[in-house]
């Protein structure tokens, strides 16, 4: 959830970052091979905390296979679509074998793992978090068609202006999660704040 603004931001308003920061020579050709990339790290993000419990269990065999199953796949899908549609297919080289991975072998495996359905972890890893930045998307769409910035300083003003649209996404669908944090907060803060009754003096307790 965290990174999701940031990759949002990139994908729909990659162009114009690129455009502002480094020249509009740049822009076109980067924009899209950044939104290609994006694509694989939108589903690469969500399946970080399973790699994480694989390595905790010490279950890394399979994941370390993948790993070179999907660097020689992107090796040669790299070489070949290079040859076809340039740079943008180095890009394609490098996203379909990720995609492939994330996809099809990390949902399966951790939920064999760990012994939960396969609908229940897409729907909390994937579903939810992305009914909860689809606001924040269109926002960053329509701001990017309508308000144009002149300078870098500017756009990112523009970023942060519609980021409460981003809080507001994820508050209502993870509002039960926020409340639950928040009573827990809240309960920790009135014990720290409660004061301590006064402890008695243990020669009170002799007979």
């Amino acid at each position: 959830m965290l990174a999701s603004p940031i990759a949002l931001a990139l994908f729909f308003r990659g162009h114009t970052f690129i455009q502002l920061w480094m020249g509009g020579q740049f822009a076109q050709i980067s924009g899209r091979v950044l939104q290609i990339l994006l694509l694989a790290q939108v589903f690469s993000i969500a399946n970080f905390t399973a790699g994480n419990i694989a390595y905790g269990l010490a279950k890394h065999r399979a994941f370390a296979l993948s790993v070179i199953v999907e660097s020689i796949s992107n090796l040669g899908l790299s070489i070949i679509l290079v040859k076809q549609i340039g740079i943008n297919g180095v890009a394609w080289g490098t996203v379909i074998p990720s995609l492939a991975v994330q996809l099809l072998f990390w949902p399966r495996y951790i939920c064999k793992l760990l012994g939960i359905p396969v609908r229940l972890y897409l729907w909390q890893s994937w579903i939810r978090p992305g009914m909860a930045v689809i606001p924040f998307g269109v926002a960053c769409y329509v701001s990017d068609r309508f308000l144009t910035a002149t300078h870098l300083f500017q756009f990112l003003l523009q970023i942060a202006a519609i980021l409460p649209v981003f809080f507001a996404g994820v508050a209502l669908c993870f509002w039960r999660e926020l409340a639950w944090q928040m009573r827990a907060r809240l309960g920790f803060l009135s014990r720290i704040l409660q004061p301590t009754r006064e402890a008695p003096n243990r020669a009170d307790l002799w007979p």
